[in-house]
């Protein structure tokens, strides 16, 4: 095998077994078995490795992605696209690569005619989710993805429905950087770690940077958290406390409201509004960290599976089966998740006209069908 064919087989699997933060040259290097000259001839850092990687394979792995039909990708591969899928928008090098290929993809869905973009981006959206949640080992239904996506392959624009009316977005929506505002130093220090988290990434943390967007001495910290891992997992913890209510009132509706699809729409629009930005990037970077830290992984695991316990009983007792808020949950939490992803990328998802398909979900598919409406 060819020198650079070695580095970026090498590079993919660290990339897959502990993420890109984690990759350094050196480890690299070591993996390949070439020296740091070869090495840094070929290329300068591990973002550039798996750029040429994403121009060699990403548009082909895009199109598994939006199939979940992996067939032709090694397990690795698929876990480090994953991962430069949701670094790249704090990652240059990787952004420049990444963003052209989602544009020109979007392009193409756009030019098939009515509804091929709606379609499209739930498919990949979907697809993308998924396929995050299994790389990070966090609970999701495969089989059930697999299901929608073939919904979703047979639609076509005489299928989807148009909205009835404009579905405006909620109004009184969390901002999640304004509640964490106050003089209180607990406050202080969550907040700046949110902040720091969500732009940085758990793994690109420190104490001192946190400490210094607070605006506070580096012996804060010690004197209110044990450690900078318990400080990370309260600001996870406070900001799924702030946006669960939002998410309850929002899955309440889109199941219980007679206007079930129209409802589902607007939350999907309500999860890319800018008073989200920050709760969608703290989101992604949890995730990201759990791929490989197996501490966070337990954290948002737990954080997780308590939001959707509470939605779920709050849900089976207005009346719906625990069938279906299951397979409700295991949908949303794959498409919300993927298209915060292509929207942080700059695919322009929020120009998408969702009440269609979220139509088509809601009426055509078997499980999460209300069987009172049957």
């Amino acid at each position: 095998m060819e020198t650079r064919a070695r580095i970026l087989d090498a590079t993919v699997s660290l990339v897959n077994d502990f993420g890109l933060d984690r990759v350094s040259m050196s480890a690299v290097g070591s993996r390949a078995s070439v020296s740091r000259g070869t090495l840094y001839t070929n290329f300068e850092t591990p973002d550039s490795i798996m750029a040429e990687k994403w121009l060699e394979d990403g548009e082909r792995w895009l199109a598994a992605v939006a199939e979940l039909n992996f067939s032709e990708f090694s397990d690795a591969l698929t876990g480090a696209f994953v991962d430069v899928i949701f670094t790249a928008p704090r990652r240059l090098e990787l952004f420049e690569v990444v963003r052209p290929t989602l544009a020109a993809a979007f392009a193409v869905a756009r030019e098939s005619g009515p509804g091929g973009v709606e379609i499209f981006t739930w498919r990949l959206a979907i697809g993308l989710g998924s396929v995050f949640l299994q790389s990070a080992n966090l609970s999701v239904n495969m089989d059930l993805q697999r299901s929608v996506l073939e919904l979703l392959r047979n639609a076509n624009s005489a299928s989807l429905a148009k909205n009835p009316t404009s579905g405006e977005l909620l109004d009184d929506q969390v901002d999640i950087a304004g509640t964490l505002e106050g003089d209180d130093v607990r406050q202080q220090l969550i907040r700046a770690a949110v902040i720091v988290v969500a732009n940085a990434g758990v793994e690109n943390s420190s104490s001192l940077r946190i400490c210094r967007l607070a605006r506070l001495t580096p012996g804060a910290l010690p004197a209110h958290f044990a450690s900078l891992d318990e400080l990370i997992a309260e600001s996870f913890r406070f900001v799924f406390d702030l946006i669960i209510e939002e998410n309850r009132r929002e899955y309440l509706d889109s199941l219980s409201s007679p206007h079930r699809a129209q409802e589902l729409a607007r939350a999907i629009g309500n999860s890319l509004r800018p008073e989200r930005t920050i709760w969608r990037k703290l989101r992604r970077e949890m995730l990201v960290a759990s791929r490989a830290n197996v501490a966070v992984r337990q954290q948002v695991e737990q954080l997780l599976n308590d939001t959707d316990q509470r939605l779920h009983d709050l849900l089976v007792n207005t009346g719906f089966t625990p069938e279906i808020v299951s397979a409700f949950l295991g949908v949303n939490r794959a498409l919300t998740l993927g298209m915060s992803g292509l929207f942080d990328c700059g695919l322009p998802v929020d120009t998408v006209n969702h009440y269609g398909l979220a139509n088509l979900l809601a009426t055509s598919f078997g499980p999460l069908r209300d069987p009172q409406t049957d």
